[in-house]
C-alpha cells in the first residue's frame, strides 16, 4: 500500500530495535561548507546608514524642539503644563505661568 496517488504497494517490515542507518560518509564531508562568502555586507551597510540618519534625526529633535512636551501636557497656544512659558509672538494666550497644573 502507498500513499494517495502512488503507484507503489511495497511495504517492507521494520524492526523495533533495529538500528541501521544510511551510510552519508560520500554525502557529507563535515559541518562546514567549504565555499562560504558573506552576502549581507549590503544590507548591513544600509542598517548602519539608518541608524545614523536616525540618531541624527533624534538629536535635532531634543536640540530645536522641547522634550517637555512628550511628557507634559500643552493648550492650542503652545503654553505646557507645569512649567512657566514664553510667549510667542502673534498668539494671544500664549505665555501663561502654567507652574500650577501637571
Amino acid at each position: 500500500m502507498g500513499c494517495c496517488c502512488s503507484s507503489s504497494s511495497r511495504v517492507s517490515s521494520v524492526k523495533p530495535n533495529s538500528r541501521s542507518f544510511p551510510d552519508t560518509t560520500d554525502v557529507l564531508d563535515g559541518p562546514v561548507v567549504k565555499d562560504r562568502q558573506c552576502t549581507d555586507v549590503i544590507v548591513l551597510i544600509i542598517f548602519a546608514v539608518y541608524v545614523i540618519v536616525l540618531l541624527v534625526g533624534v538629536g535635532l529633535a531634543a536640540a530645536r524642539g522641547d522634550p517637555r512636551r512628550l511628557w507634559f501636557g500643552y493648550d492650542s497656544y503652545g503654553n505646557i503644563c507645569g512649567t512657566k512659558n514664553d510667549p510667542i509672538p502673534g498668539a494671544n494666550k500664549s505665555g501663561m505661568d502654567y507652574r500650577g497644573f501637571k
